[in-house]
């Protein structure tokens, strides 16, 4: 058996923050798909994930969803490395 798979990343926009501090993402799709967020800063990070909806596990992240640690955590990251004056780039992939 012989499988590929093949994707394009879409620049979906940039991660920032809102004037009370919480993570405000791009419209992103409600449909399943990987995406992968970009750390940039003076090393940057990459975190690749896959969701069945983008746009809730945006919701996910933006409000750091205590019943999930890794939102939790990528959230705590995230706010941490916007408020150093760093920047997040989010691209993702679905057949929306």
């Amino acid at each position: 058996m012989h499988v590929c798979v093949d994707w394009e990343w879409a620049d979906a926009g940039e991660v920032t923050l809102d004037g009370e501090g919480k993570l405000r993402f791009p419209l992103l799709p409600t449909a399943p798909g990987i995406y992968r967020l970009r750390l940039v800063g003076p090393s940057t990070t990459t975190y690749v994930g896959e969701a069945a909806s983008l746009l809730q596990r945006a919701g996910n992240y933006r409000g750091g969803y205590a019943g999930q640690p890794t939102s939790h955590r990528l959230n705590r990251r995230m706010r941490e490395h916007l408020a150093t004056g760093n920047r997040i780039e989010i691209a993702v992939s679905s057949h929306a």
